[in-house]
């Protein structure tokens, strides 16, 4: 039984990572052109910089 609760544990631990690094690489798509313009490049660089972000965490 103190196994089970330490897998649903772990479960709910890798769930939480997984949806807290698809929201960070997911929400910038949305505010790509103010990243763009705020870091002064254009949008599809810095769609590059997020994308070789992504492949990072990966």
């Amino acid at each position: 039984m103190e196994k089970n609760i330490t897998n649903k544990k772990a479960l709910i631990a890798l769930a939480i990572g997984g949806f807290g690094i698809g929201l960070t690489e997911f929400v910038i798509m949305g505010i790509l052109p103010d990243v763009a313009k705020g870091i002064g490049v254009t949008i599809a660089e810095a769609g590059h910089f997020i994308a070789a972000y992504a492949l990072g965490v990966v």
